[in-house]
């Protein structure tokens, strides 16, 4: 077999991370103009709907990520699997790529939206105890949802491969 897919897969792993660095960053600025947006009045009150919308803008922020993936997938998907001449290098190159660069997509994302929950107060005081998300929690939809975006990456993958 030719190490073309695997190239191709290790492009599609570029993707999907330059993509997670950039959704990681917009959920930081994002997540802290919430968090400013309510802190310039300064009272307390004002101080705990700040935390909650910049809980809710990183929660959102985060199901975004979450549901680009199949999308990044099959734009990856196509582009390598018009470029093979196999439905199997295009599965590899599409699936393999999709698959592992979601997970990539996320880990560098994810970290960014914590930092900003962080800093807007969301951990350790009293009034945002609410608002504390678990990584742990994320363990189990993290490891279901790298799944379909590979089956993605890998159809639309063998479908790019068809159209050539």
């Amino acid at each position: 077999m030719d190490t073309r897919p695997f190239e191709l897969a290790g492009w599609t792993l570029a993707v999907f991370a330059v993509v997670g660095i950039g959704l990681g960053l917009t959920g930081y600025v994002t997540t802290d103009f919430a968090l400013g947006a309510f802190a310039a009045d300064g009272s307390a009150t004002a101080q705990t709907v700040g935390q909650l919308f910049a809980a809710i803008v990183a929660f959102l922020s985060l199901i975004i990520v979450f549901f680009l993936g199949p999308l990044v997938a099959m734009v990856t998907g196509l582009i390598a699997g018009s470029v093979v001449w196999e439905p199997t290098e295009a599965v590899i190159a599409g699936g393999l790529g999709s698959f592992v660069g979601f997970y990539i997509m996320l880990f560098l994302s994810v970290p960014l939206l914590f930092v900003a929950l962080d800093a807007s107060g969301g951990s350790g005081t009293s009034s945002s105890a609410a608002l504390q998300l678990d990584p742990g929690s994320l363990l189990a939809p993290v490891a279901i949802a790298g799944l379909p975006t590979g089956l993605v990456g890998a159809v639309t993958a063998v479908i790019g491969n068809q159209i050539q």
